[in-house]
């Protein structure tokens, strides 16, 4: 897939004329994004022909976040979600001093939180981006696995790292790293973790021997580590060691850190975590050569002791290490669902390795001239196009409403891999590109769809300023996400080279009505609503 570069922008206007006699004007909803004060507005419903494909493993090293834990499909089934980090010197060529003692090596990694309010002088959060209600074991081994950054085969390309790499890094599991624990115990690093939202307070006491809060951090994964392994690979390096020179020497000498899951509780969790801030600090202490002279005694050359820290960032090259158990029903029901002939009954589509679904606008080629027959007939008519849509309803008889059902879906050209020229590359979170790509609604029945407006895009299609080219859906975990995520070798069902990076981040699936379905209200359509020169 190419880069998602090019949008456009929407443009509506509607122009009233008299309506041909040959199809009758239809009143609009009230969501209609315009006012037919004469009823001139025609409302056509075109064939959409769509069916679906499973996905192979996704590209996951280019994904802004990574995942750790489980989630649970009632569909779908399980997924566990693992990652592994390279590690990065805050500073390299570091001097520990003399006399050094490693007093404690402490993990951080920040959640996505948002800011709820203030209680006195504590700040209150909620965690963005976790799911479930149950909690996992999260273990930590070294990584001795070398990751690329650059393709060994072509360095002018990006290395490549798909959501199957788990066998190999696991394989590759070094000495695990434990937590800091006086009694030398050896349990898992986080046993039952689930991120928590409360603020942390670190203290220390004074000297009226008051415990005092001296620094407030927002939630995250804190813990201590134990310091036998870091004095080793790290503390105890002599001063000027290769192994501390620089980033590359460094990562190669530790290459990094495998977080591993097991042990999921009632339906896991799944949590989204920051590696941006994320970072190991060892805190010591030791004397420093007073080469400035700062205690004033007139002296260069006697010491004076210090506490000191030293970080290794979680940063470089990153996988999301991903293992699906999709039940063989849910398989079967989306390899049935591949039928570019005629469509399907039922839609799939499911984040990651998941499922994407096609669709085939404006009918069949009977007269096998390159187009649709319906298409040819609309531009014959020079129309003006109002609105164009797409809803897609939920099959409610293979999804319960409930938190497990995505808030978004996304469509783009298939075959260039672009965004329509009805996205607007503006706003972020679950509000984003609203007027193209609707969000999850529930009608007053208690029928769920979505609602994807394409209007721009059907209008340069009838000006042959677009081709009509098969589209894709997938679920979107953000739909300002720009980028794309290769996929690993799939050529069958159908040839697919990269998906949005925006669905191969996604965890979420879901199931919709297709143009064969049961129940013909739901079915999929195009709807064009035009108006018709004089």
């Amino acid at each position: 897939m190419n880069k998602l570069l090019k949008y456009g922008t929407m443009v509506l206007a509607i122009v009233f004329v008299l309506v041909s006699c040959d199809t009758d004007p239809t009143e609009l909803g009230s969501d209609f994004l315009g006012i037919d004060i004469d009823g001139t507005i025609v409302q056509q419903d075109f064939e959409a022909k769509a069916f679906s494909a499973p996905l192979n493993p996704v590209q996951t090293n280019n994904f802004p976040s990574v995942q750790l834990g489980t989630y649970t499909d009632p569909l779908y089934g399980e997924t566990k979600y693992e990652f592994v980090t390279q590690l990065s010197l805050a500073t390299a060529g570091v001097d520990f001093g003399a006399n050094r003692r490693l007093d404690s090596v402490v993990l951080e990694i920040p959640y996505f939180t948002t800011v709820e309010g203030r209680e006195g002088e504590a700040t209150t959060y909620s965690i963005d981006s976790l799911y479930g209600t149950g909690e996992v074991d999260v273990k930590i081994f070294e990584n001795r696995y070398f990751l690329n950054s650059f393709d060994p085969n072509n360095v002018d390309q990006a290395a490549v790292y798909y959501s199957d790499f788990g066998s190999v890094i696991a394989a590759n599991a070094g000495q695990e790293i434990l937590p800091f624990n006086e009694n030398n115990g050896v349990n898992p690093l986080l046993v039952s973790f689930r991120p928590d939202n409360r603020e942390i307070n670190l203290t220390e006491v004074d000297d009226t021997n008051t415990k005092v809060t001296t620094e407030r951090l927002s939630p995250r994964l804190r813990q201590k580590l134990d310091l036998e392994y870091w004095e080793q690979k790290i503390f105890n390096l002599p001063t000027g060691a290769s192994q501390l020179s620089s980033d590359s020497n460094f990562q190669n000498y530790l290459r990094g850190l495998y977080f591993k899951v097991s042990n999921p509780t009632n339906d896991g969790m799944l949590a989204y975590l920051n590696l941006n801030d994320a970072a190991i600090t060892l805190y010591y202490n030791s004397d420093i050569l007073d080469l400035n002279d700062s205690n004033g005694n007139g002296r260069t050359d006697d010491f004076f002791n210090i506490d000191s820290s030293f970080k290794i960032n979680l940063a470089g090259t990153k996988v999301v290490l991903t293992e699906s158990n999709v039940p063989q029903q849910t398989q079967a029901a989306i390899s049935n669902s591949f039928n570019p002939i005629e469509g399907s009954e039922r839609l799939y589509i499911n984040g990651g390795a998941g499922a994407i679904t096609l669709i085939d606008l404006f009918g069949p080629d009977n007269d096998n001239d390159g187009e649709a027959d319906a298409l040819t007939l609309l531009k014959s008519k020079n129309v003006l196009v109002n609105e164009a849509n797409l809803e897609f309803y939920v099959d409610k008889a293979q999804v319960t409403a409930g938190s497990k059902e995505p808030e978004r879906i996304l469509i783009y050209d298939f075959v260039t891999g672009r965004y329509l020229l009805d996205f607007e590359p503006s706003g972020t979170g679950i509000t984003s590109n609203i007027n193209h790509l609707g969000r999850l609604e529930v009608e007053s029945n208690g029928d769920r769809r979505y609602k994807i407006r394409l209007t721009n895009h059907i209008s340069q299609v009838l000006q042959d300023n677009l081709p009509n080219n098969r589209l894709a859906v997938v679920v979107s975990q953000n739909v300002s996400l720009l980028g794309s995520s290769k996929v690993k070798s799939q050529t069958q069902p159908l040839p697919i080279s990269s998906i949005p990076i925006s669905a191969g981040i996604a965890h979420e699936g879901t199931v919709l009505h297709g143009n064969l379905s049961d129940d013909a209200a739901k079915r999929l359509k195009l709807k064009v609503f035009y108006t018709e020169p004089n």
